[in-house]
Parts: structure tokens; sequence; C-alpha cells
């Protein structure tokens, strides 16, 4: 029926031989539709997962726990006999096409590496790079194939153990990628790590394709594989290699042409459209190359993504996007093809007759496997050690020792184990045939999570015990002067919120109350901190003390602009609207200024005020395209109905002599919400009309170009859209008149210290982003200052002296609500 995928012929015929309970999950037809869930369940899964880790600090490796979820899936599936969706979806992907695995998992996770290599130190180290690709890979293969062969008793063929061999011989940097950062390593470790994965993936698959086809012909399957000899093998090799380079090369140079024509930076779509042509080439070059001409498609996508990288990275409009989106897509193939790497795992340890047993005795050897391929890696990069020592970026023995263990399997390697057992699985129902590639997969999927669990989780002791990251107490003297520094910028900032007229009145207890570094300040500090600002503002006579955080130069000629009678009442209106719309253009700007400096945040309150005032921008801007006035303030109070219900419930609460305290934070927070409201709108108000004014003054340089009744008519517009925005600001200041000025004088206090608050988000964001700050020692910052922002909002409590009358902390909340 239409909508349905039915399971190969040979997967219906193998059902017979397997339990009743397990058979209805191969001979049913499966829902295409289905296929779906699986991978956003994974995904799903990978969210509570990756909290779970960053929040309780596990040192397992992601891709490993999500291996082992997919372990646990893939058993479940066969031995629990549900007949769910979710199980149908696991086994629709348990069957995936061998060539859609590499496909679709192999290009997105090789260009995101390849377009983040620092191509400068990538070629100094090129030559270091290309020895761990080459002779280290083909050592690592040989001697896994060798120890496969002489000690395991499977008595695999010399090819298929040299398949093995390539499959294991492919490192994956991404669970050491996080073990380095947070460790602080050298860049140059961090560089052999990268570099080796992206040229070691690209000569493992080439060995892989080899190896495997001449296992293939030994299967004896018509269409199947290809016999190979040395001659042919190494042909095979080169053409492979500098072919994929080739086609590399070619979707390389088109699209560094493509990005330069895209290259518009402030228009956004213009940036979209070209994350989404990287993407798409990307995986173009791999088809390419893998599809079209028998080339390496890994080959021709780590070319492309560093060439990329070298001539077109000045290219790139939003740099930050292209990261996040690249970074993206490597979470969503890594978290997928892991779990799929743990399904089909666990469908071999499931030992069911729907594939062959995996036995104890099988533990063993896989557990010997992986010790024997940890003793190789050491020896692979012993042989190698005198040339990496003398070349390039050279190195050291500790490093070494620490590369030797951080050479984790993962994503390649499982996606060509799961191919080639597709493959096999595809083509035949010999059951001895198949269980080769079963036995293969079980041995792969161990050896990597075994890395991926004993060396991944153990790699920040090795590389601490190493000396290979930085001491603690360099850290304390890190983080000792991020703090001093830290306390002498919240200090400046105090003074300069403090120095604004609107902020006269607050109090300084609330800053130390809520704000920390401050908090612990000395009097000297704070004195020193004052003694700068006045010599600051003694050095800039000609300036207006500094009354807004944006440092936006007042001009002092609004009042007099108001109080002139030039050609105002005799402007076109077409002029009139085009000033109007220049004026609502410095407003939203305005607000958003607000908004990057920590004066307005659209995290706060759900991002209520944030909203309500751009929105009553928006709604402004409608009106002046009818040729009205401005009256955005009345926009402001559209969404009165939210503080109608809260002061509706917070009266219930109150008659009923229910919940008393609650009644008033919620009265408390009703006026909190207006207020910054208030004082946001007035002060972008302020900001735009002086930016305006500024507009007017820069006219008069020019009058005489463009004449003087034109400059008088220019003067008469914007004389009266200040008186516009001037009724608009008496509207506001009227809301903060009828509030009791205790409770104004409470609120304005605190707003001064989210403010500092929030600039010091910004400060620790910004230091985490440079390197003095560890990601961990960043986030710790940020969440202390979110705790604080959030007892600031709730706080209600004046921070009196003791004499005041307010002293119990208490607020007074005498003040009704403004009708508007």
């Amino acid at each position: 029926p239409l909508g349905t995928i039915s399971m190969p012929t040979f997967e219906s015929e193998v059902a017979h031989s397997l339990a009743p309970s397990l058979q209805p999950h191969v001979v049913m037809e499966f829902e295409a539709p289905y296929a779906l869930l699986f991978p956003w369940v994974t995904q799903a899964l990978g969210v509570i997962v990756f909290f779970l880790i960053h929040r309780f600090e596990v040192p397992i490796p992601y891709v490993g726990i999500m291996f082992c979820l997919g372990l646990a899936m893939g058993v479940g599936a066969l031995r629990i006999g549900a007949d769910d969706q979710l199980t149908q979806s696991i086994l629709q992907w348990s069957f995936i096409d061998s060539r859609l695995i590499l496909l679709v998992f192999l290009p997105g996770l090789i260009f995101r590496d390849a377009i983040a290599v620092n191509f400068d130190l990538f070629m100094v180290a090129f030559a270091q790079i290309l020895t761990f690709a080459l002779p280290m890979v083909l050592a690592g293969t040989f001697l896994t194939a060798l120890f496969v062969m002489n000690v395991l008793p499977y008595g695999w063929s010399w090819s298929l153990s040299l398949t093995l061999g390539s499959i294991l011989s492919s490192t994956d940097p991404i669970a050491m990628t996080s073990v380095l950062k947070k460790a602080e390593a050298s860049p140059r470790l961090k560089l052999h790590l990268n570099g080796e994965s992206l040229l070691n993936d690209a000569s493992a698959v080439v060995l892989y394709t080899i190896f495997s086809l001449q296992f293939l012909s030994e299967l004896d399957i018509d269409g199947l594989g290809t016999t190979i000899g040395w001659p042919e093998g190494i042909e095979i090799f080169f053409r492979m290699s500098l072919g994929g380079v080739a086609v590399g090369i070619l979707f390389a140079i088109g699209l560094i042409l493509m990005m330069y024509e895209l290259d518009r930076r402030l228009d956004q779509e213009n940036n979209v459209v070209q994350v989404a042509l990287a993407v798409t080439v990307a995986y173009l070059a791999y088809y390419t190359a893998e599809m079209q001409f028998s080339m390496s498609g890994i080959v021709a996508c780590v070319t492309c993504g560093i060439l990329s990288s070298a001539y077109g990275k000045g290219l790139i409009n939003d740099q930050s996007m292209m990261d996040s989106y690249l970074s993206l897509l490597e979470h969503l193939l890594n978290t997928l093809l892991f779990t799929l790497g743990g399904v089909v795992f666990g469908e071999i340890i499931a030992n069911t007759d729907f594939r062959a047993h995996f036995e104890w005795s099988d533990w063993g050897y896989m557990f010997a496997l992986y010790l024997a391929v940890t003793a190789i890696r050491y020896v692979q990069v012993g042989l190698v050690y005198p040339l990496i020592s003398c070349i390039g970026l050279k190195s050291n023995v500790q490093e070494m020792s620490f590369f030797a263990y951080g050479g984790l399997r993962g994503a390649v390697g499982i996606a060509l184990a799961l191919s080639l057992d597709g493959s096999v699985r595809e083509a035949t129902l010999d059951e001895e045939r198949r269980a080769l590639t079963t036995k293969l997969v079980g041995l792969s999927g161990g050896v990597t999570l075994l890395t991926l669990l004993i060396n991944g989780t153990t790699a920040g002791f090795f590389l601490r015990k190493l000396g290979l990251s930085k001491p603690t107490k360099t850290r304390k003297r890190v983080l000792q002067n991020f703090e001093s520094s830290t306390l002498k910028f919240l200090l400046s900032e105090e003074q300069k919120l403090l120095a604004e007229p609107r902020f006269s009145n607050v109090k300084r207890a609330a800053i130390r109350a809520h704000v920390p570094f401050i908090a612990k300040a000395s009097r000297t500090n704070i004195d020193k901190a004052a003694r700068r600002f006045q010599q600051e503002a003694k050095s800039h006579p000609d300036e207006e003390n500094i009354v807004s955080i944006f440092e936006m130069e007042t001009t002092p000629h609004i009042d007099c602009l108001l109080r002139l009678s030039a050609h105002a009442d005799n402007c076109p209106a077409e002029l009139l609207q085009e000033i109007r719309q220049i004026f609502l253009e410095l407003l939203e700007a305005a607000y958003r200024l607000q908004m990057a400096t920590g004066q307005l945040n659209d995290h706060e309150d759900h991002g209520f005020n944030v909203g309500i005032l751009l929105d009553s921008v928006a709604f402004a801007v409608e009106d002046c395209n009818h040729k009205d006035a401005i009256q955005d303030w009345q926009y402001t109070m559209m969404y009165r109905f939210r503080n109608d219900a809260e002061a509706f419930f917070s009266r219930r609460s109150l008659s009923t002599h229910i919940n008393d305290k609650r009644a008033c934070a919620n009265i408390y927070q009703q006026l909190r919400i207006n207020t910054v409201r208030a004082i946001a709108f007035i002060e972008a108000h302020r900001l735009a009309e002086n930016k305006l004014v500024s507009y007017l003054e820069n006219s008069s340089i020019v009058s005489d170009s463009i004449g003087t009744e034109l400059h008088d008519l220019l003067r008469g517009a914007i004389q009266a859209i200040l008186g516009e925005s001037q009724v608009q600001v008496e509207k506001a200041e009227q809301l903060l008149k009828d509030i009791d000025p205790r409770d104004l004088n409470c609120i304005t206090s605190h707003y001064v210290s989210i403010i500092l608050l929030h600039r010091l988000s910004l400060r620790i964001e910004a230091s985490a982003a440079d390197g003095t700050l560890k990601e961990k020692e960043a986030q710790l910052y940020l969440n202390r200052v979110k705790r604080n922002i959030a007892h600031a909002h709730l706080c209600p409590s004046c921070h009196a002296d003791s004499s005041s009358s307010a002293a119990d902390g208490s607020v007074s909340m005498s003040t009704t609500l403004p009708a508007k």
C-alpha cells in the first residue's frame, strides 16, 4: 500500500528462523513516516544527556553515552518484542542503505572540521599531519590486521583483517576537543589531533575501500567486490586520493566565487544563503567524487573545506552564523550516527536468531583488541616521533604521549563498519557470510565504545599528569586579576549611571546588596572610582556630564527649538512624514541600544517591556504612513489587560485575606514593570530627540547648498516632531509622578543594580570569548549574576539606613496603579 516500506525479501525469509515474538518486526511492513521518529527521539534524548552531563559535570563523553543509549535501543527492539512505532522506526534505521550511511553522515562531519582549521598553522604543520595520515595509518592498519589474524580465533582472511584495521585506524577528536579546551592545552596539540583526524580519515577510507572490495570479492557474490592485486591497489589509492583533491579544488573555487557574489554584509538573507551554500557544496563535492568518479569523497570534502577556509573566510558575511550552523549540523549528525552505531551493536549483542551471536568469549577478544589497538597507537607514535619532533611545529614527549592516548575511534569508523555490514546483508541470505561482518561491527563498535568510555573519560586526568594543562596557581591569578579589573569596571559604570539626572536619587545600598564585587568594594576603591570619574569629566570641559550610558552627545538646543515659532505650521505634510519616519527609526535604534547595554533585556519578564516598546514603535510607524502624529505612548498601554488581570487577582487575595504577602508582591512587580517601561521610554525619546537635533545642526552646515528656505522648512518640521515627542514624554513622566516617591526610589535603585548586573554578564561573556575565562568559570560567574538579577527583581526592600523609616526592609505599597 501507498506510504509503506516493505522489508527486502531475504529479511522475510530470515524472519522464519526468529523467535515468534520477533518475527512480526521483520515480516511486517513499516510505515514510511515512522522513519522520522527514531532520529528525533534520539535528538530529544541527546538534549537530556547534554544537560545532565553539563549540569552534574559527568566526565564521560557525550557521544559515548549516546552510543550506550543506542545499544539499549537495539537490545530492546529485539528482546522486548514490542510492536510500537518507535521499535519499527529503530528497525527501519538499522536496515538503512549502506551507501546512504556514508552520503548522509560523512560530508557534514568532515566539512565542519575542515573549514574550522587554521590554514596558516595547518600549512606549517602539514608535513607532520601528512606523516600522521599516511605512514601511521598504514602501520596501524597492518599491525592491527596481524593481531586479528594471529591472536583472535576467528580465522579471518587477510583482506577482512585489513578492512578492520583500516576502520580502526580512523580517529575522531570530538571527545578530546572539549578536554583540551577546558585544560587550555597548547594550540599545537589541538592542531595535531584535529589535523590528524582530517587526513587520516581520508587515507583510512581509501584503504578501507581497497581492502573491503577485496574482501567482498572473496564472498563470491555476483556483482559484489572485485579482486585487487598490489599494483591495482596502489593505482586505486593514488587515483582516489589525487582525484578527490582535484574535485575538492574545483568545488572550493566554485564556493569562493559564489561567496564573493553573496558578500553583502547588511543583507541578512544573503548571510543565510551563504551558510546553505557551504553545506550544499560540501555534500555535492562528496557525492560527485564518490558516486560519479569513484574517487574519495572525504578527500574532496577536506580539500574543499580547507581551501574555502584559507581563501574564502573573509567573504563570509556572518562568521558566527556559519560556525553556529555547522556546529549544529555536526551535533545532530554525531548524535544520530553514534546512536545508530549503538543500535546495530545492541542488535548484535542481543544474541537473537536475527544475527550471529556475540558470545562471552567475544567480549574478551574485544577487550584484547582494544588493548592491542591502544598499544599499536603508541608504537605508531613512537616510530614517527624522531621525525615529528624535528619538522613543522615540532613536539615533545609529553604531547606525543597524550596524542597517542587521545586517538579515540569515532564517527567515520562507525559509518564504515555499518556500511560494510549493510552491503553484505543486502546481497546475501547466507548467515555464515553475514556473520563475518556482524562480528566486524561488534568488534569495531566495542573498541569505539571502550576508547570513548576509558580514554575519553580519563583524558583530562592524563593531561594534567603530563603537565599539559595550565597550573591551578596560574588560574587563581587569572581569576584574581579578572575580579580586580571587573571591580574597577563596575565602579566606573556605577559612577556614570549615578551621574545621570534620572538616577540622582538612587540608593547605593541597593547596589551594594545586589551587585557582586561591588558588595566587597572598600571605601578606598569607591573613592578612587569617584575621583577617576571626576578627572575624566574635567578632562573634557566641552562636554556635558555623562547622562547616558550610550555616551551619546547631548544637545542643549531642544528646549530652544521647541520655543521657536519657525515654519512648523507651514511645513508640507510629506516633509513632516519623512522627518517623523526618521525619528521613529532613531527611536527603535535607541531601544535596541538600551538592550545592547543592559538597560533593557528581552529575557526579563518574558520580554514583556521590550516587546511593548518595540511594538509601540511599529504601531507609530503605521500611524506615520497615514500621516498621523506620533502617539507611541498610548500603544504601550495596549497591554493593560495583563496588568488589570494581575491587579484583579491581587485585590482578590487582599479582600479574602489570603496570601497577603503574595498580593503585595504582585502589586510591586506590576509597579516595577510600568516604572522601568516609562524610564526606558523617556530615555529612548531623549536620545532620539538629540540625534534628530544633531541632524538639523549638520544640515545647517550645508544650508548654503540646500537653500535657506528649504533649511527653514526642515527646521520647522524637526521642531514639530520634537513637539510631538515631548507630548509623549510628558505622559510617561506623569506615570512616574503618580508613583509614591518611596516606591519610585526603591524601584529605580534596583533598576540601576540590574543594569550593572547585565553589564557584568556582558563582560563575563566577552572574557570567555577572548579566552580570559574558561567556559566553566564563566558559567559559574553567570549563574551567580543570574541569581542576583532574579533577587533584585523580587526584592522590595529600600535598603535604607537603620535610621530610616524603612529600616525593616519594607516598601510602601500605597501607590495605586495609574490608569495610564
